[in-house]
């Protein structure tokens, strides 16, 4: 499979990207002088590691296996050769992908927020920073806080697209990229950008939602928009209560599958004729879901962030109740 990453476009600050501005249901919070948008989305949670350590890391350890096999039947020293290069391969790749995407998805924390700090022109991210080089997926991942002028802020809609020779798959992101701060650390790099962040979950993103959750952001920021569009209500941001919870995050089962045949009755029945398919796979997905929350632990912002921000004036946890000030956000 082949990776090919493009930017697909570069957006404005004074330019409107969209005729519609939708938070995607990424904001998590609203604060006084600012919102706050959850980088974590329930239904996709614990998939990187049945993907990427399970599955990958699964298919390299059987290829590893083969090899060691082959060595033990084989007669003549060219075979033997070739499955022992395998074997070198593919059993360090299979258990590095295994522990890898292990790191990624358990013992991490619950969320890794975003805030747009409207009255001090700032956005301020958490973000979990692995150590560099092979040991460093065994090392501990801390979380950093980092700050950038909002006006320094580039954002940009990329494009990856999975091509296997017969088939494509994109998939679409919402990059806020940060710019080095002087010419000279920029010559002195290889890359354009000192740092860069991605704003809501690239599996669920499309290519039409991307310019309009910036639309939001780029409103709220620069014109004065809305904290949350009509309509629009922050997101369910609580963890999962055990394995029946995790199922109905990442399937048409569990909590709220009544509500859901109300909603999308045509799109219910569709899933149903298809269950026997997907059942298995939703298990799996939930099983890794409920382990990763299970694991999961709460990173705070920082009390100089909390008074920078404000009061949350959404009625969320840590909310103050509405407020005028809140009320015009």
């Amino acid at each position: 499979m082949k990776k090919i990453d493009t930017t697909h476009a570069t957006f404005e600050h004074k330019r409107g990207t969209s005729s519609i501005a939708t938070t995607g249901g990424w904001v998590r919070g609203v604060y006084v002088n600012a919102i706050e948008y959850t980088t974590t989305d329930k239904s996709v949670r614990g998939v990187a590691f049945l993907f990427g350590g399970l599955f990958g890391g699964g298919i390299a350890l059987w290829g590893a296996s083969l090899g060691v096999d082959a060595i033990a039947v084989s007669s003549h020293w060219s075979t033997s050769l070739i499955a022992i290069a395998g074997v070198a391969v593919f059993a360090p790749l299979g258990l590095g992908m295994l522990i890898w995407y292990s790191r990624k998805e358990f013992f991490r924390p619950l969320d890794l927020p975003i805030l747009f700090d409207r009255k001090h022109r700032q956005v301020i991210w958490m973000d979990r920073w692995p150590p560099g080089g092979l040991l460093g997926m065994f090392k501990p991942w801390p979380v950093r806080i980092s700050r950038c002028d909002w006006d320094r802020i580039v954002p940009e809609h990329h494009v990856v697209t999975y091509t296997t020779g017969s088939t494509a798959r994109q998939q679409h992101t919402l990059a806020l990229m940060v710019p080095h701060e002087s010419a000279q650390a920029a010559a002195e790099s290889i890359t354009p950008y000192a740092d860069g962040l991605l704003l809501g979950e690239p599996m669920t993103l499309t290519e039409q939602t991307v310019p309009a959750v910036w639309e939001h952001v780029r409103r709220y920021m620069n014109a004065k928009g809305p904290a949350l569009p009509p309509g629009e209500r922050v997101c369910d941001s609580t963890r999962p209560l055990g394995w029946w919870q995790s199922f109905g995050a990442v399937s048409m089962f569990g909590p709220g599958y009544v509500q859901r045949w109300h909603e999308t009755p045509y799109m219910m029945g569709f899933m149903h004729l298809i269950a026997p398919l997907m059942l298995p796979l939703g298990l799996a997905m939930a099983t890794a879901n409920w382990l990763s929350y299970l694991t999961a632990y709460d990173v705070p912002w920082p009390q100089d962030v909390l008074d920078q921000v404000g009061s949350r004036v959404d009625g969320g946890a840590g909310s103050d109740g509405p407020t005028d000030e809140g009320a015009r956000t």
